[in-house]
């Protein structure tokens, strides 16, 4: 099986960035619920940072995928964005989504990938 990982940055819509952490929280769990979602996390900007980053987008949320077939988990995902199953929120501004292929893992993921 083949990994990957999604990826969204995104903001929240203009004075509604509590209503976006409590709509994100439950759409994380969405995501998670669907076969092949290993683990994923949210994350913000941090204030300190190496160089300069760029001020397009605020917040982060990251998921590993494992699957033979990253269309049909796609397919699978809009759908249920399309059937309500995964609500989606006019709380969420700019997202930005992309599905990244893994081209390296760390030891302890590896390790499990080889069970």
């Amino acid at each position: 099986m083949s990994r990957y990982l999604f990826v969204v940055h995104s903001n929240a819509a203009d004075g509604r960035e509590r209503e976006y952490g409590e709509y994100m929280s439950r759409h994380v769990d969405d995501i998670l619920a669907l076969p092949g979602v290993i683990w994923g996390r949210r994350g913000a900007v941090a204030q300190a940072q190496a160089r300069p980053a760029p001020e397009t987008h605020k917040y982060i949320t990251v998921f590993e995928v494992e699957t033979d077939d990253l269309q049909a988990f796609i397919d699978e995902m809009n759908g249920r964005v399309m059937s309500g199953r995964i609500a989606r929120s006019a709380t969420v501004a700019d997202a930005v989504p992309v599905f990244w292929d893994v081209l390296q893992m760390d030891p302890a993921s590896a390790a499990r990938a080889g069970d």
